[in-house]
């Protein structure tokens, strides 16, 4: 999982992402983000469905001008927030997870995503 705290590194991991990418906006201080982490992320469907994409973290963490340009560019308001994003990197329709979900909502969404 590729992390970053700026919007630079946000759009150089997508520049560097072969296919489509799921970023996923998480902080330390976001109790959902640790159930999604602890819940959701480890369960074995789960897994296999990420396994056709590139995960980027975007930590918003130290919530300073470079947070809010984060998700500014991500037209978020704050964690947990999951965008997927095509190799055109076009987010699909419909697809953004926002707050605590479960992982058939995840497969769901990456099932949507091209190969």
């Amino acid at each position: 999982v590729n992390t970053g705290t700026r919007p630079d590194e946000l759009t150089a991991a997508l520049d560097a992402a072969p296919g489509p990418a799921l970023v996923y906006v998480t902080a330390e201080w976001c109790t959902s983000c640790r159930v999604i982490e602890r819940e959701v992320l480890p369960d074995p469907g789960v897994q296999a469905a990420l396994a056709r994409v590139t995960p980027i973290a975007v930590d918003v963490t130290r919530f300073d001008a470079d947070g809010q340009a984060l998700l500014d560019q991500l037209a978020s308001v704050g964690p947990p927030t999951l965008v997927f994003l095509n190799t055109a990197r076009s987010e699909l329709p419909d697809s953004r997870l926002v707050g605590e979900f479960h992982a058939e909502d995840l497969i769901a969404a990456l099932g949507r995503l091209e190969p």
